[in-house]
């Protein structure tokens, strides 16, 4: 059976999925691999995408691009990573080099776009769907309005 993710990618009804074969393949091309490139750009497509080990940023950007409010009930407290075992690591590191890889890329624009979004809340808007709109292809001007909600300084 064919993981979530791995469904995402081959999505056509007419790929069953990738060979253990191609799997390496891919695997050992690393960022040459078309697996991780196609991957990335649907990642950069998503309106939204979060990342676990960075919860409490990700539920902030989430309230941020769909204009709903998070508090601090609705953020999970983490428990505290155990290490890996050395040489358990070294075997995720070599059969999972796209996950990683993808990983990185995934860190550098998360990190861009909780920049953007704490960029846009230090000049008073709360929230900004332009984001999911683009991605869902309805029209909105470029300038807040109607979906980026600002405050005036008299209301912070």
């Amino acid at each position: 059976m064919m993981s979530t993710d791995t469904r995402l990618i081959f999505r056509h009804e007419d790929v069953r999925g990738p060979t253990k074969e191609q799997s390496y393949k891919q695997n050992a091309l690393g960022e040459d691999s078309m697996w991780l490139s196609l991957a990335y750009e649907r990642l950069k497509s998503f309106p939204f995408f979060g990342l676990f080990h960075r919860l409490e940023d990700s539920f902030e950007l989430f309230g941020f691009h769909f204009c709903f409010p998070v508090n601090n009930g609705t953020k999970q407290r983490l428990k505290e990573d155990k290490p890996v075992d050395e040489s358990l690591k070294d075997i995720l590191e070599e059969h999972f080099v796209l996950d990683y890889l993808l990983l990185e890329k995934a860190e550098i624009l998360f990190d861009e776009l909780v920049a953007d979004m704490r960029k846009k809340k230090e000049k008073g808007m709360l929230c900004d769907m332009r984001r999911v709109l683009n991605v869902l292809n309805i029209s909105h001007d470029d300038e807040p309005g109607e979906f980026g909600i600002m405050c005036v300084d008299d209301e912070l």
